[in-house]
């Protein structure tokens, strides 16, 4: 009985030795998944940052081509207005020349007809006396 009960104590204590080390083998396991989880994880959540920093990235080259573009036609229009000011200010001075001349014609022919009236009441008073 003895020889047999120490038969059973030696097979417990292998079978509780197995059994340890199915659960240390089990724990690391265990371990591991939780360890490859987190990785996971990790790797997902990297994942989305590099969508995200890529989605901003993207949206802010379209706002500086936007921008871009936007400066590209004001300063189209700002050349365009200073070409026409500049044609005004042509017509503007050719139209103050052209008044200046026909001043000068006015003046001119004012006083010729004040010399023709001068010679009109001049000889008008010649034939009165």
């Amino acid at each position: 009985i003895y020889a047999k009960r120490d038969q059973y104590a030696g097979e417990m204590d292998k079978l509780r030795e197995e059994l340890e080390r199915v659960q240390v083998k089990n724990q690391s396991h265990s371990s591991e998944g939780a360890l490859s989880s987190l990785e996971d994880d990790r790797d997902n959540q990297m994942n989305q940052l590099r969508e995200q920093r890529d989605r901003a990235e993207k949206e802010n080259k379209e706002k500086k081509e936007l921008h871009d573009r936007e400066l590209a036609e004001y300063k189209m229009k700002i050349h365009t207005s200073e070409s026409e000011v500049e044609k005004l200010q042509v017509r503007l001075d050719r139209s103050y020349a052209e008044k200046d001349k026909i001043e000068a014609k006015l003046e001119f022919s004012l006083s010729e007809l004040g010399e023709i009236k001068a010679e009109v009441d001049k000889s008008q008073g010649d034939q009165n006396i």
